[in-house]
């Protein structure tokens, strides 16, 4: 299985045969600066939390979903432009992938890496009320590995598994070294059961293709449908990528991805000839990353769609869905 990395394959793959499809998405045209997030939903974070005066409570994060379709990706994403469509131009690009590449379910890749504990997504929340509560606050980390499924690798077998330990509701995770000190903290509200906490800074690490791919989602925001001392459920993460992290991250992820899917004789040779077709310039069998980077749908569709921070520049989208459990967070 192709597992997380998966999740950045070649989005112009899809493009080049599905075209963007509307997600509720918006790509603003050429000399046009979106309004920026400003609205009253926004929330300051505090400088940290407050666990000595107030209850906090561990998560992790249990699911991480993809949107399966176009609907999908409008609902998870966020209005930052505030023109009345959701924005999450990432996300709609990875719904249209299912129909494109055939034998690869990104959805249960990415169950598979959680139910390992290959990656660990954990939150505190500082809240005295989880019915309504107008100071809540949390921070999110990255967690370091662990085994969630030590009795058997099977992916199905470790689906179970992994719900009775990982995610079982009591098991410990320690923090990452170089996530302990970020600063993730976000300030939000609790009302009638709903989460809502942003905007914020999250950073994220996540090992793709032997690579460490460095992410912030800038003006970042979590919300949720319901969460308890014990749970979240209807949660959603939702931010913008920086041209930056696409540059230095995202592409030569995908460059280091889809030339090792030339290279694996298990590709069928219909997706090698699309993947030569769209990248190999040169014709050498080989895919590099600034043959990506200079692709033109990926400078197309990778540029942008919205200037969520305001700094003048076009940020990538992204929503995506997840679920949490009570856990206990340590190496603080």
């Amino acid at each position: 299985m192709k597992k997380l990395a998966a999740l950045l394959f070649v989005p112009a793959l899809a493009l080049a045969t599905i075209g963007c499809g509307d997600s509720g998405t918006t790509v603003q045209p050429d000399g046009v600066k979106p309004t920026p997030d400003g609205g009253t939903d926004t929330t300051a974070p505090p400088a940290q939390l407050d666990c000595a005066a107030n209850t906090c409570s561990d998560f992790v994060a249990a699911t991480l979903s993809l949107p399966a379709d176009q609907n999908q990706a409008s609902e998870l994403g966020y209005d930052y432009d505030k023109d009345g469509l959701p924005d999450n131009a990432l996300g709609g690009i990875l719904s249209g992938l299912a129909g494109v590449l055939q034998g690869v379910d990104l959805q249960a890749n990415l169950n598979e890496v959680f139910n390992e504990g290959s990656t660990i997504i954990l939150m505190k929340v500082q809240a005295n009320d989880f019915t309504n509560e107008t100071n809540a606050a949390a921070q999110a980390f990255l967690g370091e590995k662990v085994d969630c499924c030590p009795t058997d690798k099977d992916p199905t077998a470790c689906a179970a598994e992994s719900k009775t330990t990982c995610f079982g509701g009591s098991f410990s995770f320690k923090v990452d070294a170089a996530s302990a000190g970020t600063k993730a903290i976000f300030g939000g509200t609790i009302t009638g059961g709903a989460l809502s906490l942003g905007p914020s800074s999250l950073s994220l690490k996540l090992p793709i293709a032997g690579a460490e791919i460095n992410l912030v989602l800038q003006q970042a925001r979590i919300q949720a449908d319901a969460i308890s001392a014990t749970s979240i459920t209807g949660g959603k993460i939702t931010g913008g990528i920086s041209q930056q992290d696409l540059n230095t991250g995202v592409i030569p992820a995908i460059a280091g991805l889809v030339d090792g899917l030339v290279k694996d004789p298990n590709t069928s040779q219909s997706t090698k000839d699309q993947i030569l077709n769209l990248f190999d310039t040169d014709k050498d069998g080989t895919v590099t990353t600034q043959e990506v980077a200079d692709n033109s749908l990926i400078q197309t569709f990778l540029s942008g769609d919205v200037d969520v921070d305001g700094d003048g520049n076009l940020d990538l989208t992204l929503g995506v869905g997840f679920t949490g459990v009570a856990a206990t967070i340590t190496g603080l």
